[in-house]
């Protein structure tokens, strides 16, 4: 039987409650366990790992419960939620924390459970606090029939200059229906019948930016797209140049 193992990472002052396992869990709950030294200013869902929360994490008594999963299983490494926080003191999962085998069964997945000695002192982030939602942003519309099989696709991004940008999420609105909101990437292929999308940015602290924008016009001629590939592929090959330039030059000192 593979291992299961619950952690933490600290990246300034948020940490990630992380699951990694080398078998296929379907389902985690548990504690994490906060000293009275540490203050918890926000928790954060997304990204997630986890697709349904049956408990979304709250702190309450001085701890965070959660119960979530993933229908399909997860095998691999992956965030179940970040919080936010501040002082010094040592996080640990509660002894019930746990995790079930997509086995149709739900047999319990073998555990293990690490803690963290948190110190804001320690970090590069001290005293850094986002309240500022990403910057505003307009997409650029495209569609060509040399292009992404004729489909119509979307380019975005935005900044962050406070803590960064985690990620984004895309709702899309058709003619028969809402797609809701779902994590997405830029270039992002549109589906059949949008007219309009909504593209949420959102930071390392939670906070943020959502546009809403008509899908059925085209902003991007097919020059620009070009252009773009070209840079994308002339980035590409200057990496892998330099990559071989350091090869043989450390092949040399040697």
């Amino acid at each position: 039987m593979g291992n299961t193992k619950f952690y933490f990472e600290e990246q300034g002052n948020i940490v990630m409650i992380r699951i990694q396992s080398d078998v296929s869990v379907n389902a985690w709950t548990g504690s994490v366990l906060i000293p009275q030294e540490i203050k918890i200013n926000k928790i954060i869902t997304k990204p997630s790992i986890t697709e349904i929360w049956q408990k979304i994490p709250e702190f309450q008594n001085n701890q965070i419960d959660f119960v979530g999963g993933k229908p399909n299983g997860f095998e691999g490494d992956g965030i179940i939620f970040k919080i936010i926080l501040e002082g010094n003191g040592k996080l640990q999962f509660s002894s019930i924390t746990a995790a079930y085998l997509n086995d149709g069964a739900g047999s319990n997945a073998l555990v293990l459970r690490e803690s963290l000695d948190y110190s804001l002192k320690n970090n590069s982030f001290i005293g850094i606090v986002d309240n500022t939602a990403p910057q505003a942003f307009s997409p650029q519309f495209f569609q060509d029939i040399n292009f992404f099989d004729n489909k119509p696709v979307v380019i975005f991004e935005t900044e962050d200059n406070e803590s960064g940008i985690s990620y984004y999420e895309i709702k899309e609105i058709t003619g028969s229906g809402i797609i809701d909101w779902h994590a997405a990437e830029s270039p992002y292929v549109l589906n059949e019948g949008v007219k309009e999308i909504q593209i949420k940015a959102v930071d390392n602290f939670g906070n943020e930016r959502i546009e809403t924008f008509n899908a059925e016009k085209t902003n991007l001629s097919s020059e620009s797209v070009l252009l773009f590939v070209l840079v994308i592929a002339i980035i590409a090959v200057a990496y892998i140049i330099i990559l071989k330039w350091r090869k043989k030059r450390s092949l040399k000192l040697f």
